[in-house]
């Protein structure tokens, strides 16, 4: 009888002789293919007698008239997912920081530019988010002119919007991914300009002498995780 895995010690599954009979008055050869062919119904197999894997369940709201579903994943699942999107999420080289030191770069630009042409808006409080269609919006206390100059100055910097975008999207597909930290707040694609205001965390970025010296570089991941939470626990609503 064949035994299937590679385990030492492993007993083999008893095959009954009732069941598997070869009479010498029997033509040899066909007797010898039904013998044959039922050991290979009763091979054990090591692999088949595992238990089922744990699952995971983890609500996910959907917009429209469905309402909420459940989606069931393995624990390897979710353990491989929460894995990933901690690393992006929260850590210097994750796609979310990468988008977020590009964004300062530029914007780091833009302001050195601005306060050349415009030092009067340079030094004044106003915000910047990103809106559905990929545009960069200006909020705060301007007039209306004022705005759509620093909004046609800002789209007209592709790097910029593009890095924006980035984080955008980076931040929505990692988010979703994980159920702790940033996950637990509720931040999606129609209210994520409600909550960011991409300005505000740029400023912050800015990384302290000590932090300059140790990385060598102007922007601080440390700076931008402690903002995104300043920014979560002030504008967005945690899951319930």
């Amino acid at each position: 009888m064949k035994v299937s895995g590679h385990g030492a010690g492993v007993l083999p599954q008893v095959v009954s002789n009732s069941t598997v009979k070869v009479s010498p008055s029997d033509n040899g050869k066909e007797s010898l293919r039904n013998a044959t062919h039922q050991l290979a119904r009763d091979v054990y197999h090591k692999e088949n007698s595992r238990e089922t894997s744990p699952v995971y369940s983890k609500p996910i709201n959907i917009s429209g008239d469905m309402g909420t579903i459940t989606s069931t994943k393995t624990l390897e699942e979710y353990s491989y997912e929460s894995g990933l999107a901690f690393a992006h999420l929260y850590t210097s080289g994750g796609d979310v920081h990468k988008a977020a030191e590009s964004m300062f770069s530029s914007y780091e630009q833009f302001m050195t530019e601005l306060n050349r042409e415009r030092p009067d808006l340079a030094d004044s409080y106003w915000g910047i988010s990103i809106n559905k269609s990929g545009e960069l919006e200006v909020s705060g206390s301007l007039s209306d002119d004022d705005k759509e100059f620093l909004e046609t100055r800002l789209n007209e910097n592709e790097e910029l919007v593009s890095a924006a975008e980035d984080f955008k999207n980076n931040f929505l597909k990692y988010v979703s991914m994980e159920s702790g930290g940033w996950g637990n707040y509720e931040v999606n694609d129609d209210n994520f300009a409600e909550i960011f205001d991409l300005k505000q965390m740029l400023d912050s970025s800015e990384g302290t002498e000590e932090f300059k010296y140790y990385w060598g570089k102007d922007f601080s991941f440390l700076e931008l995780n402690e903002n995104i939470s300043s920014q979560l626990r002030s504008n967005a609503s945690k899951f319930e």
